[in-house]
């Protein structure tokens, strides 16, 4: 079995858990750096509330791994687009992600 079929077993089976933290763990040591963004991108798209409501430690577990913010910022915007509430649910997943001083009002 090819190492890239195995983490890709092995992160389906994590998600299934409901272990986000651990699935996104194994799919940022995929050897392909492609393959590595498409699949934390995927997670990250399919539990964007998820993200949103992880604890303190749960993103620094994200921050740790480098996952990039703008890959769950626009997961969180994908979500609240399709919520209908933009400016909402946008804002306030925003300051739950990022802080409320890492938001700039124009």
């Amino acid at each position: 079995m090819q190492v890239a079929t195995l983490h890709m077993n092995i992160v389906m089976q994590l998600e299934a858990a409901d272990a986000l933290e651990w699935a996104l763990f194994v799919a940022m040591h995929l050897p392909d750096p492609d393959a590595r963004q498409a699949v934390v991108r995927g997670l990250v798209d399919r539990h964007g509330p998820a993200c949103a409501d992880m604890s303190p430690q749960q993103h620094a577990l994200l921050a740790s791994l480098n996952v990039p913010r703008a890959w769950v910022a626009a997961s969180l915007a994908t979500w609240a687009a399709y919520a209908g509430d933009h400016a909402g649910i946008g804002m306030s997943v925003a300051c739950r992600v990022f802080g409320s001083s890492a938001i700039q009002m124009s």
